[in-house]
C-alpha cells in the first residue's frame, strides 16, 4: 500500500529506491530527472494530456500521424491513437481498440468492450483474450500462429499481434524495461497510471503520459470485473498452455508488476509497442511459409525422386522453401566398422521390416562418413576427435546431396514458423503415439524411428521421437541431433554422443556452396591446438624496420602471421596528420592488439615501400597493377586480398565456423572460439574517422587490398556473438587492424 500521500510523494520514491533491485527514481531519462514526480497531467515528452481520459479518436482521413507528431493512425479503421516516447520506447498512450472478432475455439467473438458497452470501447478501448491480442488466426502476421488457450506454442520472435502495422505486442522484458525507464518498478505504478479514473485517492501522476486506464477485465466465466480499480495488458510471452504474462497496475499501489498467474481465456487490455528493426524487427526468416502445400484434400507439394546410384533405392523428395529435401529416411546399408562397433548401421530392433518401415540408424561416424569412403569432408572425424567439418559434408548421403548442417535445419524450421510449431508441420499423420501425429504439412513425413543408445545398441522411443543428425557439433564439440516429440508439436537440438539416430538429406545448392566458402582446389588444414595441447606449425618473423618479432602459423598451404601488425605508420594522408593508432591512444594497447590503421596506411599510400599501393586513400579509386601489395607489411610479406581471407576460410571450414576456429580464447566479451589452428584473433574494436575507439572485447576487423569503390574496401569481420566470419565491406578512412600473409 501506498506508504506517503500525495503531498509526500517524494518519501515514496525515496523508500522505493531502497529495493533490493537497485530501481529507483535515478534511473528517470538524463533529460528529465525529476519530471517523473510531477503530480499533474502535462507531458515531459512534448504530448498533451488534455483530460487524461485517454479516449480514442476515430478518423477516416489521412492524419499524417507518424512518431514525431507524436500520434498513430490504424490502417486498418481510421483510429488515432496517441503515442509518446519513454526511454528509448515509443509506446501508444492509449488502449488498442480494433475490433478483432474472429472467433476461437472458445468464444465465437475475441475481443470485447466492458460490459458490452460501445461507450466503454471509446473510453478504455476493447479487452481481448490472448488468442486475440497473439492474432491466432494470423490475420497480420505468423509470430502468434495457433496461441490460445490450451495451446502449448511459444514465441520464437517478435509477434505483431492484433497491433497496428509497425508495432507489436510487447514481451517481457519490453514491460521490464519500461518500469526502468519509469523510475523502477516500485514506482512506475504512479508514474504510469492516469491522474484520473482510478477509484477513491488512487489516481497516479501520469509523468510520462503513458496514461494507464483501470479498464478492468473479462474473466472466464464471462463477467466483467475490476473497472476503476486495475489495468491489465497482455505480453507476447505465455507461462504454460493456459496462462500468459501480462502487466498489470493496481488501485492503492505505486507498483508495477508482470504476473504470471492470468488465464489465456481472459480479455486484458493491449498496448502496442513500436517495432525497432535493430533491437527486434528482423523476425525469423525471410521465407515464412504460411500456406501447407499437403491437406486432406491432397498432396500438392514440389516433389521428384531421387535414385541412390550404390544400391538402387528410390526416395521421394520435397521441395521446402528453396531447399530440397529427402521425403524419406535414408536407409543405405553403410557397414564399415568403426573403433567401437563392428558395424555402423541397424534396423530398428535388428528387424528389416523396420528398415523398410524407417530406413535405418546410424551412429554419428557413419553419419559424416568418417571413414572417407565418399569424401572427405568428414574423413577422420568421430564424437571423441577434434576435428572441423568443412560445408558441405556428404557424408553416407547420395552423390548431390549432404548431411544437413544446424544452418539449414534451422532455415527449414523458420520457414515453418520457428522452433515451437515446426514439429507439428513435418510429423506423419500416423503412427505416433497418443494423438502425437502431425499435420505433415509440407510432405516430409517424418516418422517416429526411435533409434538406440550406448554401445550395446539399445532401441528405444519407437512412436515417441524423430531423431536426425546434423553435421554441426556443440560449443563442447559435441555432435547434435535434431528432434521431434510425439508430445508437443516443436523441435529441439541436443548433443548426444552415442545415439544411433536417422538421416535425412539435402540436396547440394551450387549458391550456397560459394556463400559458405567452399574452394574444390584449397588444401583443408587440420586442427592442431586444444585446451590441453598445441601442436599447430608456427615460426617468427622479425620486422627489420624496427625490430619487432612476430609469432606466425601456417595454415592450409599459407603463413600468416598470428598476431596482429604493431609497425607504427606514421606517414600523414589527407584525411588525418597521423594514419595509424594504438586503442584509446594508449601504447598498452598497441603492445597487446597491434595498431589500427587506416586504409591509405595499410596500403602504403605514401609509396615507403613499393608502387602498388601508392596514392590509395579514401575518397579515390585506386589505380594499381595486379598482383599483391605489400603495402604497410614487412618485406616478403604482403596485405592479404579477398581471395587470401577465402582461401583460409575454406582451409578451416568454410564461412559459417571460421569465427568459432580462428579467434582466441580469451579477452572475448562472449566465447565459444576454439583457435583450432593458432590464428588467434584478437577482439581489437576499431577508430572512429573522426576520432574515437569503440568495440573492444567484441568485434575484430581487418583490411584486405581489395578496393570495391572509392569509400570502401572488403574486410574481414568477426564477432563476440558469432562464429560465422561476415562478409562485410568497411570505410576507407575507420582504423582497424592488419593481417599480414607471406608471398
Amino acid at each position: 500500500m501506498r506508504v506517503c500521500g500525495l503531498g509526500l510523494i517524494l518519501c515514496a520514491v525515496f523508500l522505493a529506491g531502497c529495493g533490493d533491485d537497485g530501481d529507483s527514481a535515478t534511473n528517470l531519462p538524463e533529460d528529465r530527472p525529476s519530471s517523473a514526480l510531477q503530480s499533474s497531467g502535462s507531458s515531459s515528452s512534448g504530448v498533451s494530456n488534455g483530460s487524461s481520459s485517454g479516449s480514442v479518436k476515430s478518423s477516416n482521413s489521412k492524419s499524417g500521424c507518424n512518431e514525431e507528431s507524436n500520434c498513430l493512425m490504424d490502417a486498418r479503421d481510421g483510429q488515432i491513437y496517441k503515442t509518446v516516447k519513454i526511454g528509448n520506447q515509443v509506446w501508444m498512450a492509449q488502449n488498442l481498440n480494433y475490433a478483432y472478432l474472429q472467433p476461437t475455439s472458445e468464444l465465437d467473438s475475441s475481443s470485447f468492450c466492458y460490459e458490452d458497452s460501445p461507450e466503454n470501447c471509446k473510453k478504455y478501448g476493447r479487452l481481448y483474450l490472448w488468442s486475440a491480442a497473439m492474432d491466432s488466426a494470423t490475420l497480420f502476421g505468423m509470430g502468434g500462429e495457433g496461441c490460445g488457450y490450451a495451446s502449448h506454442y511459444g514465441v520464437d520472435r517478435t509477434v505483431r499481434g492484433v497491433c497496428p502495422e509497425g508495432w507489436h505486442l510487447p514481451s517481457y522484458d519490453e514491460f521490464e524495461e519500461l518500469f526502468t525507464s519509469a523510475g523502477g518498478k516500485y514506482v512506475a505504478g504512479m508514474t504510469l497510471k492516469s491522474t484520473t479514473g482510478w477509484d477513491s485517492i488512487n489516481n497516479g501522476i501520469d509523468s510520462f503520459s503513458f496514461t494507464a486506464l483501470p479498464a478492468g477485465y473479462r474473466n472466464s466465466n464471462k463477467k466483467y470485473e475490476d473497472r476503476g480499480l486495475r489495468a491489465y495488458f497482455w505480453s507476447a510471452n505465455p507461462s504454460t498452455n493456459y496462462i500468459a504474462l501480462n502487466m498489470g497496475l493496481r488501485y492503492g499501489y505505486d507498483t508495477a508488476y508482470v504476473s504470471n498467474s492470468n488465464f489465456k481465456s481472459e480479455a486484458y487490455s493491449v498496448r502496442c509497442l513500436k517495432d525497432d528493426q535493430e533491437r527486434n524487427g528482423a523476425g525469423l526468416s525471410e521465407e515464412i511459409l504460411t500456406k501447407t502445400c499437403k491437406t486432406e484434400a491432397g498432396d500438392f507439394c514440389e516433389h521428384d525422386l531421387l535414385v541412390d546410384a550404390r544400391d538402387g533405392q528410390t526416395y521421394k523428395t520435397v521441395k521446402i522453401g528453396h531447399q530440397w529435401w529427402m521425403a524419406e529416411n535414408l536407409n543405405y546399408a553403410y557397414l564399415l566398422s568403426t573403433e567401437t562397433r563392428d558395424s555402423s548401421s541397424f534396423c530398428y530392433n535388428n528387424s528389416p521390416e523396420n528398415c523398410e518401415k524407417y530406413g535405418r540408424l546410424y551412429p554419428w561416424g557413419a553419419a559424416i562418413d568418417s571413414a572417407g569412403t565418399f569424401g572427405i569432408a568428414g574423413k577422420g572425424c568421430d564424437p571423441e576427435k577434434t576435428c572441423v567439418l568443412r560445408y558441405p559434408v556428404r557424408g553416407i548421403c547420395p552423390e548431390g546431396w549432404h548431411l544437413p548442417n544446424e544452418t539449414e535445419w534451422f532455415v527449414l524450421v523458420d520457414a515453418l514458423n520457428g522452433l515451437h510449431r515446426a514439429g507439428w508441420k513435418l510429423k506423419s499423420t500416423s503412427g505416433w503415439k497418443d494423438d502425437g501425429n502431425g499435420i505433415d504439412g509440407f510432405s516430409f513425413t517424418a516418422l517416429p524411428a526411435g533409434g538406440s543408445v550406448g554401445s550395446e545398441i539399445e532401441y528405444q522411443h519407437e512412436g515417441e521421437e524423430a531423431n536426425f543428425w546434423i553435421s554441426s557439433r556443440n560449443d563442447l564439440g559435441m555432435p547434435t541431433q535434431i528432434t521431434t516429440y510425439y508430445y508437443n508439436g516443436g523441435v529441439s537440438r541436443s548433443a548426444a554422443v552415442t545415439p544411433a539416430n536417422s538421416i535425412r538429406c539435402i540436396k547440394d545448392d551450387e549458391s550456397l556452396l560459394d556463400e559458405s566458402g567452399y574452394l574444390e582446389s584449397v588444401t583443408y588444414a587440420i586442427p592442431c591446438k586444444t585446451v590441453e595441447e598445441d601442436n599447430c606449425e608456427y615460426g617468427t618473423m622479425t620486422d627489420e624496420r624496427d625490430g619487432q618479432i612476430y609469432k606466425t602459423v601456417k595454415i592450409g598451404d599459407q603463413w600468416w602471421m598470428a598476431q596482429n601488425l604493431n609497425f607504427a605508420y606514421l606517414q600523414p594522408t589527407s584525411e588525418l596528420d597521423s594514419s595509424s593508432f594504438c586503442y584509446d591512444d594508449s601504447p598498452s594497447g598497441c603492445e597487446k592488439y597491434g595498431r589500427l590503421y587506416l586504409w591509405s596506411a595499410a596500403m602504403d599510400s605514401a609509396g615507403l615501400y613499393g608502387e602498388k599501393g601508392k596514392g590509395c586513400g579514401y575518397g579515390k579509386v585506386c589505380s594499381r597493377s595486379s598482383g599483391s601489395v605489400q603495402g604497410v607489411c614487412p618485406k616478403g610479406w604482403h596485405l592479404p586480398d579477398s581471395t587470401d581471407w577465402n582461401t583460409l576460410y575454406a582451409a578451416v571450414g568454410g564461412f559459417m565456423f571460421s569465427g568459432k576456429y580462428l579467434k582466441d580464447t580469451t579477452d572475448w566479451k562472449r566465447n565459444s572460439s576454439t583457435d583450432a589452428f593458432g590464428f588467434s584473433i584478437l577482439p581489437a574494436g576499431f577508430r572512429y574517422a573522426k576520432g574515437g575507439y569503440n568495440y573492444m572485447y567484441e568485434y575484430a576487423y581487418f583490411f584486405s587490398s581489395t578496393e570495391l569503390d572509392s569509400g570502401k574496401v572488403s574486410d574481414a569481420y568477426f564477432r563476440y556473438d558469432n562464429d560465422h566470419v561476415i562478409g562485410n565491406d568497411v570505410a576507407k578512412n575507420l582504423g582497424v587492424s592488419v593481417r599480414c600473409l607471406k608471398d
